[in-house]
Order: structure tokens, then sequence, then C-alpha cells
């Protein structure tokens, strides 16, 4: 006996088209017509494809991709246990490092407090043998270099990469590393010294165009940040993968086209990638921002707004724009390996805890407490099945969302799909079904081109060449077809 998936979501798209995704398995298909009604039906009773070689063949894919599943199959519970494992695996070490919490800008939303202290070279020694003592020989690690802003303190990041470089060459750990930055300082000999470290990726905020940017985002001395930022970007994207982030509420949103066009004209919409952030007052640092913070659903729908008109102008696809992945657990904070280390050696589990010493669940310095193991306590893997998240067909790919903010407000933090799951499902088909097209012009236009090489044809002048020309004087040359 067989049932439909609890992860299955039909969408209903135009001309009769329809779509079929499922959550757990990662599938979606275009059902079209008789296939659309006969997979409706099949869907409602799965055991009646009978003898019908059609019907049978359709039951079978359904059950290949995970719309049908076994009707004695606890779904969600496979999922649970998956989490569970993931949670507990020691193959992979997150590691968040933030060498200084001082900062050289001054952003209106930012949830920190800015603290001059840098790290310690004792910090980063003990740091070294964490690493050392926490990584698994022919695992991996990924190293998130944070702050305020980590650039401030180049020499550390040096150090302490050409350490872990070090150690992943000699235990043959696959290594990688990430730099979230406000971009101030990072021009393209930075980003070049940086690749050298390890780093392939950086993500860089700005905010709208330059008089929208500015104002949220100034120096130390209120002067403007966004030409600087800018430049650097332009550089610094030809040694590394940029991510543009944009933080957005109710009062820069309409700089985001402005922003968009700025990014086109100059030809960097093929070189990076673009996407929003969410303000939110994480922390009582910024909490008289919560007025002008957009609700989930507004900003899920600016969100897919912004991923079209990303798609009009020929950008990268974004994130908005392409299948979310299948996620065990959401953060760092949920993985028993993945640590946040503080400039004074503090280690935590979240990124907005980086300056909460109450929040340290263990110490580089000092031996593990009492209060460590109480902190750590508050970061217990959640048990979706007794939350709301428990019936929602997004399950695998939420994952119930944010788990600070989750703690804090007392309600899931829910992927921004949910609240336009059908237009995002059919934003995606509509990019596939036009990549495909641009893959069947691409393969016409290449055979186009070796039908000409065969005849002897020039593909830039659509003239014949020497030899075939001497025996052909007179004929009607072939030009170029789109």
């Amino acid at each position: 006996m067989m049932k439909p998936s609890r992860f299955n979501h039909l969408v209903s798209f135009s001309r009769g088209v329809e779509l079929l995704f499922n959550s757990f398995s990662k599938q979606l298909a275009v059902l079209r017509g008789a296939r659309a009604k006969q997979v409706r039906a099949l869907l409602s009773h799965p055991d009646t494809a009978g003898h019908d070689q059609a019907a049978r063949q359709c039951w079978r894919e359904l059950v290949a991709h995970g719309y049908l599943v076994e009707d004695a199959l606890d779904e969600r519970g496979v999922y649970m246990h998956e989490r569970l494992e993931a949670e507990a695996s020691s193959r992979h070490l997150g590691l968040t490092v933030a060498p200084t919490l001082a900062c050289n800008m001054c952003c209106v939303y930012c949830y920190q407090k800015p603290n001059p202290v840098p790290m310690t070279r004792q910090v980063e020694d003990a740091l070294i043998r964490f690493f050392a003592r926490e990584s698994v020989s022919g695992g991996s690690a990924a190293v998130t270099w944070f702050g305020g802003e980590p650039l401030l303190r180049f020499g550390t990041i040096r150090r302490l990469s050409q350490a872990f470089l070090g150690i992943a060459r000699s235990r043959k750990i696959s290594y990688s590393a990430f730099l979230v930055t406000n971009g101030y300082l990072l021009d393209g000999d930075v980003a070049r010294r940086l690749v050298r470290l390890g780093v392939q990726r950086a993500q860089v905020t700005l905010d709208g165009p330059p008089e929208v940017h500015d104002q949220r985002r100034p120096d130390r001395s209120g002067a403007g940040t966004f030409e600087r930022i800018w430049a650097n970007v332009q550089a610094a994207s030809r040694y590394l993968s940029i991510s543009l982030r944009v933080n957005v509420d109710q009062t820069n949103a309409d700089g985001i086209r402005p922003l968009l066009e700025r990014i086109q004209e100059s030809g960097l919409a093929r070189r990076i990638d673009v996407y929003l952030g969410q303000t939110f007052p994480y922390t009582d640092a910024c909490s008289d921002i919560a007025e002008q913070c957009l609700d989930r659903a507004d900003f899920s729908r600016l969100s897919l707004e912004t991923a079209w008109e990303m798609v009009c102008r020929g950008f990268r696809s974004s994130g908005s724009s392409r299948l979310p992945q299948r996620r065990l657990t959401v953060c760092m904070a949920e993985r028993a390996n993945s640590f946040v280390v503080t400039p004074s050696g503090g280690v935590v589990k979240c990124w907005n805890e980086i300056d909460d010493p109450e929040s340290c669940v263990d110490h580089l310095l000092r031996p593990r407490d009492a209060s460590h193991q109480a902190a750590a306590s508050r970061w217990k893997l959640r048990d979706l099945a007794e939350e709301s998240c428990a019936d929602c067909s997004l399950l695998p790919i939420c994952a119930g969302g944010c788990p600070y903010v989750a703690r804090r407000t007392g309600k899931p933090a829910c992927h921004q799909w949910r609240a336009e799951l059908d237009r995002s499902l059919s934003l995606y088909y509509y990019l596939r079904v036009r990549s495909r097209e641009s893959e069947i012009a691409g393969r016409f236009g290449a055979l186009v081109d070796a039908v000409r090489g065969l005849a002897g044809i020039d593909a830039e002048s659509g003239n014949r060449g020497a030899v075939e020309a001497s025996g052909a004087q007179g004929s009607e040359s072939l030009g170029r077809h789109s």
C-alpha cells in the first residue's frame, strides 16, 4: 500500500501547466493535460493504477521521485532521525572566528556592542590547538571570519589561516574559508592575499544607492562609505566570489531597484551574487529598529519581486530563484561540532551572542564550568515534532528556521517560501524553461558552426575558405542564422 508524501505541494502554473514539488526529495515535476489528471488521480488513490500500462508507468515514476511512499513510512520520523545524526556528526568542523569586535562603521541596525580589545596571541595559540583537537583527519573544516570588522586584524587572520591550512594539509582535511566584511578594507590587494590564505568567498553589504546606503552604514565619523566599498567590490570580485547582501526594512526597500540598475550598468551583474537580508531586532543593542522591520510575509514578497527584477536584468541566479537545499540543521548553533570563537577566547554557539560573555558554552583559556554547561543546554536540538513545524510541507527545506529567533520570539522563523510558495515555484519553473531554451539555442548555434566548418565556411565572415571557393564560384554563401 502506498500514500502521497506529506511533503508534496501541487501548484497550478499557467496554460494548463501544473507543478508538483516535493520538499524532501527536492523533485519538481511539470504536468500537463491528461498526465496532470492522471497524477492527481494517483495521488488521491495511489493503489488504483490497475493494469493500464500508462498508469503503471506514471505510478512507478511517482514512487521513484518520492511523491508516493510506503503507507507504513513515517517520513517525518525519518527526517527527524537524519536531523539528529547531522547534529551529532563530528566529521565536519564549523568554526566562526572573530579576531575583533571593533568596527570602522556605525550601522543604524547593528546588534553588537563594539569592543576594541583584539584577539591576543595567547588566544590565537589556544585556538590553533582547538582547531587541531576538534577537526577530524579525512574530514572537512569550514572557517568563517567574522567581527566586528575582521579585516581590522588582518595579521590575526593571516597567522591563524596559515596554521589551519598546515593542519588541514597534514591530516587530509578538506578546508574552506569565508569572510563576512563590510567591504571598506577589502581592496584588490587584500582580496588577492586572502585567496592565498584559503578564503574563497566574501560577503559584503550595500544597502542601496549612495544616498540610502550612506545614511544607514556610515563610518565612525558619520561620513559615507558607499563609493569606497563599491570600488572594492569591483576590484575584489576579480579574485573572490562575492555575495552582495542588501539589508532591507521599510525605510530602504525603494532603494533596491536603483542599486540593481547600478550593478547592471557596471557589468557586475554576472560576476557577483545579490540577495536580500531581513533586518531584525536580534539584541537589545538594536531594539529600537523593531517598528521599521518588515514582517516575514512582506520580506518574502520583496525577495521574490527582487529575484524577478534580477532575472529581467540578466543577473546571475539568486537564492530566491533557485530551489532551496534540503536542510537537516539551520546553522552552526544546531550542530555539536560547530563553534563561534570570540576575541577573548570565549566559545558561543550563535553569531548573535558573540558579545555576550554569559552565552559562552566553553572558553579556550579556562576550564569548562557549570555556567558553560547551562549555556550549552539552551541550544539543545529542538524537537520540531512538538512545534507548529511538524505538519508543514516545507519542513525539510526550512528545518524550523533560525533557532535564535524562535527562542527570542517564541515563534518559528519560517522559510520565506512559505509565504510565497506558489509564486516561488513558478519563478523557478520559468527560469528552468528559459535555461533549457538557451541551451537548445546554444547547441543549435554549435551545430550550425560545425556544419560551416565541414563546408569550409568562415564562421565570422560567412565566406568560403580558399579551397572550397576555388571550386564553387558563383554559389550563394550561407549567412549566420539566429
